[in-house]
């Protein structure tokens, strides 16, 4: 990345998250890698915020205590964890993912969703009509 002239911040380093996006803020020539952290809360507007990449789908993870509790007293009372509680969050979280893309009326920009379920899965149609009204790619090899 930095023979294509960009530069890299990630979460994780050494750098408060605050510093992190100032710093992206600021520059148009930066590439953030993030998690969680990044995914509510932040305002990039403009230019410096083109591409959102997600590596998969937004799903929780399934060990978590709370989470674990939560999907095992659906199923005790006769539902479906995963269409009653993980997808309906999983698609939330895509949409919040997806609006820090578009913060004002005139950014544009691309997701990118890299998991394959988005397409593979039945479900993955409750993600992509979930989006607002976008043109959508399908890319299933790597001359797209």
């Amino acid at each position: 990345l930095a023979k294509a002239g960009l530069h890299v911040l990630r979460q994780g380093g050494d750098q408060r998250t605050q510093d992190i996006v100032a710093a992206f803020r600021e520059r148009d020539d930066c590439v953030l890698f993030a998690t969680d952290t990044f995914w509510q809360g932040i305002d990039v507007r403009g230019r410096n915020l083109r591409l959102v990449i997600l590596a998969r789908l937004p799903f929780a993870v399934p060990d978590h205590p709370l989470q674990q509790a939560r999907l095992e007293r659906i199923e005790e009372e006769g539902g479906d964890p995963f269409k009653e509680f993980s997808l309906p969050q999983a698609v939330l979280k895509l949409r919040q993912g997806f609006g820090r893309l578009i913060r004002a009326h005139d950014d544009t920009g691309t997701v990118a969703i890299l998991d394959p379920r988005v397409v593979t899965k039945a479900y993955g149609r409750t993600f992509l009509s979930s989006l607002p009204p976008v043109s959508i790619t399908e890319c299933r090899d790597a001359n797209c």
